[in-house]
């Protein structure tokens, strides 16, 4: 039988480690019903992407989200919320623990020179950046959820 282990966490580093644990905070951008992901053209992470970023040791995963919003999607922000909490394993062996925050933006993003936002009305793909279709969608049609009362 495989040792249980408990998912303690060491002194925070500048890099993944393998066999490691580490925070991620992604946005799921919605404006008037329609998903909003982006193309990213960067070399090092070409595909469609949400917003998403690292957490820094000691940062509010709301204000990580919120200078998502404001970084990726011009901070046309209406509403931001918790919508789920996903883990993966990832990078050698790394577990990845996903803060999902579903946002109501304002506008649709501009975009830059290294990311150009895709509008999708009616179809989503079936997955975009890790995330299946299936919890896109559920994500998407969340209405007044108080899941962001269970967690920080």
């Amino acid at each position: 039988m495989k040792e249980k282990v408990q998912a303690i966490f060491g002194k925070p580093t500048k890099n993944i480690s393998p066999g490691g644990t580490f925070l991620t905070v992604h946005i799921i951008p919605v404006y008037e019903r329609k998903l909003i992901a982006f193309d990213v053209i960067a070399p090092e992470a070409k595909g469609q992407w949400f917003p998403w970023t690292v957490l820094t040791f000691g940062t509010e995963p709301y204000e990580a989200a919120a200078n998502l919003v404001d970084d990726w999607c011009n901070g046309s922000i209406k509403r931001l919320e918790l919508c789920d909490v996903l883990t993966f394993k990832t990078y050698e062996g790394a577990w990845q623990i996903s803060l999902v925050f579903r946002s109501e933006l304002t506008k649709i993003p501009q975009g830059d020179a290294k990311r150009k936002p895709l509008v999708f009305e009616k179809e989503i793909p079936p997955v975009i950046d890790k995330f299946k279709a299936a919890d896109i969608q559920r994500w998407m049609n969340l209405k007044d959820s108080k899941t962001n009362q269970m967690i920080f």
